[in-house]
């Protein structure tokens, strides 16, 4: 019997959980696959038959906590693609997570698709602003105990309970802003940076 292999093996995961999203999402692929078989967590198996051409296709994933996601690819692909959905304003982060949430303005304007990373002694997080210009950063699994888990967050370990990071703000016109903070284990630290 001849086995039919996927042209796309995709992951999609929750950037803050690390895990299957447990939210609603709305997977969207154009031109649609002859075949889309959903795996349990996360992986779908896309099957097109190619005949020996390599078409392109668009994918997109939405949802109402999750920011947009849209890619334009090549099939076939031998690596399965992993699509990270990054957390809105609107996501139930659990009571005690530790975030920190901010806004870039130029003039009083909310400036979007700014770069913005967080460097903690352990590791750097980094996002893009949205349209409205606001962002949310939290820590992410790190290697070994350096984050430790408490029901469904993840949180930076330090002395007096907060850990000192550098926030760097880079506009696409290449301006960086610099900010030395405090990240409460925690709480949820609200910042606005002027550039």
């Amino acid at each position: 019997m001849k086995r039919i292999l996927p042209e796309l093996i995709l992951l999609i995961t929750d950037a803050y959980t690390g895990q299957s999203p447990h939210l609603p999402y709305l997977l969207r692929i154009d031109p649609p696959p002859v075949r889309r078989v959903r795996k349990p967590h996360g992986y779908y198996l896309l099957f097109y038959r190619l005949y020996g051409e390599r078409p392109e296709i668009n994918l997109s994933v939405s949802g109402p906590h999750y920011r947009p996601r849209e890619l334009r690819l090549s099939l076939p692909r031998e690596e399965p693609l992993e699509i990270e959905l990054w957390p809105e304003k609107i996501y139930p982060f659990p009571s005690g997570a530790t975030l920190l949430c901010g806004q870039v303005f130029r003039e009083g304007r909310p400036l979007s698709g700014v770069r913005v990373l967080a460097r903690t002694l352990f590791e750097e997080i980094l996002t893009r602003t949205d349209g409205r210009g606001s962002f949310i950063l939290f820590p992410r699994r790190v290697e070994g105990k350096r984050l430790l888990r408490r029901g469904q967050g993840l949180f930076i370990p330090g002395l007096r309970g907060g850990r000192r990071i550098t926030l760097q703000v880079e506009t696409p016109e290449g301006v960086i802003i610099r900010r030395h903070l405090r990240w409460p284990v925690g709480e949820k630290t609200r910042i606005q940076v002027e550039v």
